[in-house]
């Protein structure tokens, strides 16, 4: 069991790296962009925060395979890789101590999804 957790682990280490490599070639916009996939309107139109559009993305099903792999691995993530993933996704990392340590703003985020037509009641 514990070699299966490695073997993610290890797999979505190599998907993060990855994306580190575009980042350092000078490329940042391309996973800014991915994330906001879709919902750059919201952004825009002062609907939604960024925060609020990557929480309700993971939340409700809109991420793919690699955003629900990274958001997995911030969360099993001791503090020392965490410090990591935070330098390279800063915006992912606030947007789940947002989630995680305020209720207040989750129960916000949710209702403006719902109000939005994002997601059903």
């Amino acid at each position: 069991m514990e070699e299966d957790k490695m073997v993610k682990v290890n797999k979505v280490m190599g998907k993060v790296n990855k994306v580190l490599e575009v980042l350092r070639d000078g490329e940042p916009e391309t996973l800014t962009n991915s994330i906001f996939n879709g919902f750059r309107a919201y952004i825009d139109r002062g609907d939604l925060t960024p925060s609020e559009v990557i929480i309700i993305k993971w939340q409700y099903g809109y991420f793919g395979g690699f955003y629900n792999d990274l958001i997995a691995l911030f969360h099993r993530a001791d503090d020392d890789n965490r410090k990591k993933l935070k330098l390279s996704f800063p915006e992912i990392d606030v947007s789940l101590d947002l989630y995680h340590h305020n209720r207040e703003w989750w129960d916000r985020c949710s209702d403006k999804a719902v109000k939005l037509g994002l997601v059903g009641r």
